[in-house]
């Protein structure tokens, strides 16, 4: 499987460098992507995650030219390969 890094997702987390944050109501905890991380609340909480995942070259270089060919009516039409 392929990691939101780029990198092959290794199933086991590593070992060492465990480090424990007690947080209080209304903090924030920014985990960077790739960070194993392991949660448990001491009392009823709520939690909410949002993930970004940046663009590669190929995501942005794609996404031009589908754009600048999307603006000429010949590449609109559909492929025919008879």
């Amino acid at each position: 499987a392929q990691h939101a890094t780029g990198g092959a997702f290794d199933p086991e987390p590593p070992r060492g460098g465990e480090e424990e944050v007690v947080m209080v109501p209304g903090s924030v905890l920014y985990v960077p992507a790739g960070v194993w991380h392991r949660v448990q609340a001491e009392t009823d909480s709520l939690s909410i995650n949002i993930s970004v995942m940046g663009m590669s070259w190929a995501d942005t270089v794609g996404a031009a030219v589908a754009q600048r060919l999307r603006a000429h009516p010949a590449a609109r039409r559909p492929v025919s390969f008879f």
